[in-house]
């Protein structure tokens, strides 16, 4: 019987990956060379990844392309404008983690209508069924949104790669729109409780000064 407290091997193909007794990945192998594994992924430069079919990626195994790793530096994709993105792939699947830092926002439209935005696309995808699931995780300085995308098996690790790039342009472009409608309704909904004052600001400063003397 396999004891289950004992480090897991699995393989297949081009890829040989080490887990931990907690199932957390130590080491991945691609065609001999050997990448450290971070949390439940091993981050891969994109650059070695050029003929790599997802399909050829082994079950329970996540590979996340990177720019470059320099000593213990990983330098991530750069896939949106608005957001950081965070993209692992296994063999048919794409686990997208979106992340803002909102601590120094500086847009009109404040972070929390963009997550509200965002997070109302991704429901609509998969209600749809075109995203498997999602949940969000926020502090008071940064969100994070991480969502599940089917992929074909069939893409290259890059046309994957580059197929999230266009998923998360549309999605941004559709997010700034949402954020700008819901905070100019909320505005809106701002200025009618408000109302409308019946003297001009001067006139009613002047008279702060008037009954101070009066």
């Amino acid at each position: 019987m396999e004891d289950e407290d004992m480090p897991r091997l699995v393989a297949g193909g081009r890829i040989k990956a080490l887990f931990s007794e907690e199932g957390e990945l130590i080491c991945l192998e691609l065609d001999g060379k050997r990448y450290e594994g971070v949390g439940d992924s091993a981050p891969i430069p994109l650059s070695q990844l050029k003929n790599l079919k997802l399909g050829e990626i082994p079950e329970d195994v996540f590979i996340e392309p990177v720019k470059s790793i320099e000593g213990n530096v990983v330098y991530g994709l750069e896939l949106g404008e608005l957001f950081s993105y965070t993209t692992r792939f296994s063999r048919n699947l794409a686990e997208v983690e979106v992340f803002s830092w909102t601590a120094e926002w500086d847009d009109v439209v404040g972070p929390r209508a963009y997550l509200r935005a965002l997070t109302s696309i991704v429901k609509e995808l998969e209600k749809a069924g075109l995203v498997e699931s999602h949940y969000v995780e926020k502090e008071e300085k940064w969100f994070t949104l991480t969502f599940l995308l089917k992929v074909p098996e069939g893409l290259t690790v890059p046309r994957a790669v580059k197929l999230i790039k266009k998923i998360a342009q549309e999605v941004e472009a559709e997010v700034e729109y949402r954020a700008t409608r819901l905070a100019l309704k909320e505005l809106r909904k701002r200025m009618r409780m408000m109302g409308k004052p019946e003297e001009t600001f001067s006139t009613r400063f002047k008279k702060i000064y008037a009954d101070v003397n009066g």
